[in-house]
């Protein structure tokens, strides 16, 4: 199958709310640009090879195992890593070849040239973004990278989203139901992602997943 090869650390099976809706399968990609302190898969960096590297259609057979689940649930595939985004032609073509029914989930930094990402845009139906921080030093402390962002704030809403690779929107409530949709449709147009900024910082102090699940 085109001679695809996903280069992996582990799959883990019969994942339930980590992910979001239904029943996954975490596939996590060896190789990463980042070195957080406190990484929780430093495997992917530190071991000197992947632990399996497989092709395209041994992916869909390992995985195929819990079909049933992905079908029952909603549920499907999470790549995350390490960084997914590395091995991006691969998840396209995962997409392409896996069953419609299953879900794709991207758990990533984005931490990877816009190209990379722009490649599976259309191919994810939930993007799990690991933001790290908003500030500047500390983020560059705790990942070893610099972050790139700019502000804008009211009624300004930029008109070139293509060089951008996420926007954190704030203060949908100020603006009007029309206003809203219009720059989530410039966003989607571009095929830049474009979540909440409470939603992230919920995700980044850990407690997004709790109050997704059941109390």
């Amino acid at each position: 199958m085109n001679g695809h090869v996903f280069h992996a650390i582990g799959i883990e099976r019969l994942r339930v709310i980590n992910d979001g809706e239904g029943i996954t399968t975490l596939v996590a990609g060896y190789g990463c640009p980042l070195r957080c302190q406190y990484c929780l898969n430093p495997q992917c960096f530190e071991m000197p090879k992947p632990v399996r590297s497989y092709s395209l259609e041994e992916m869909i057979q390992e995985v195929s195992i819990d079909d049933l689940y992905f079908q029952a649930t909603g549920g499907g595939v999470v790549f995350g890593g390490g960084e997914p985004l590395l091995q991006a032609d691969f998840i396209h073509a995962f997409r392409q070849q896996a069953p419609k029914e299953w879900k794709i989930y991207l758990e990533s930094s984005l931490a990877v040239k816009e190209e990379e990402l722009i490649k599976v845009i259309n191919d994810i139906d939930f993007f799990l973004i690991d933001i790290k921080d908003m500030n500047e030093t500390i983020y560059e402390k705790y990942t070893g990278k610099k972050l790139n962002y700019s502000w804008t704030s009211g009624t300004e809403f930029p008109d070139e989203l293509e060089k951008y690779s996420l926007i954190i929107h704030c203060g949908g409530c100020m603006l009007n139901e029309r206003e809203m949709k219009y720059r989530l449709k410039c966003a989607q147009d571009e095929g830049v992602p474009m979540t909440n900024y409470g939603t992230s910082l919920a995700y980044m102090n850990g407690i997004l997943k709790r109050s997704l699940g059941i109390f």
